[in-house]
Order: C-alpha cells, then sequence, then structure tokens
C-alpha cells in the first residue's frame, strides 16, 4: 500500500510540473490521461482483458513503449508522447494495483 502511494505521489509530481511547465506539455499530459483512464475502464469492464493484463503485465509495459516509439516516428509527437505519459501511469499506478488485486484472489 505504502509503495502504491509512493508511485502515485511521483506520478501526480510528473503531471503537476508538465501542468506548470508549459502549454504543450500540458496537452500531452491531458491526453495520456485521457488514454490512460480509456485502457483502465476497458480492462477493468473486460474479464478477458483483465486476465490478460494481469498475466502479460511486463510485456503489456513493454508493448505501450513500443506503441510511443512507433507513434514517434510515424504519427504525431501529441500522439507519443500521450501514449508515453498513458504507459507511465500504467506501469505506476495500474499494473501494481492489478497484481495485488490479483495476488489477494
Amino acid at each position: 500500500m505504502k509503495d502504491r502511494r509512493t508511485t502515485a505521489l511521483i506520478y501526480a509530481s510528473l503531471l503537476g510540473g508538465a501542468f506548470v511547465f508549459g502549454g504543450h506539455v500540458a496537452m500531452y499530459a491531458f491526453s495520456g490521461i485521457i488514454t490512460l483512464a480509456t485502457l483502465v475502464f476497458l480492462l477493468e469492464s473486460i474479464a478477458t482483458l483483465k486476465w490478460i493484463a494481469y498475466h502479460f503485465n511486463k510485456l503489456f509495459d513493454i508493448m505501450i513503449f513500443a506503441l510511443g516509439i512507433y507513434a514517434k516516428f510515424h504519427f504525431s509527437v501529441t500522439l507519443a508522447m500521450a501514449i508515453m505519459f498513458a504507459g507511465l501511469g500504467y506501469t505506476l499506478l495500474y499494473g501494481p494495483y492489478l497484481r495485488e488485486t490479483y495476488n489477494k484472489q
């Protein structure tokens, strides 16, 4: 529980810094938050996807990171940074929550 609070504080400080830093970075962070929320809602609503995300958690992290790199070279910087912020949120917040939830069962 304490580790989740620490990682949540780290993620919140990154997002807070992004919103203070400037308009473009704030737009990237906001898009990343929306992308992360969409991913979490999707995983929470479909049990099969949640099972896949739990059992292949580290692979999921790598796939989000690889998608961010791919988006950087083939799409816009806004999309790439949004995916990177969403990936950070998944790695720092939702991934540990998912592992903790399934370990209790």
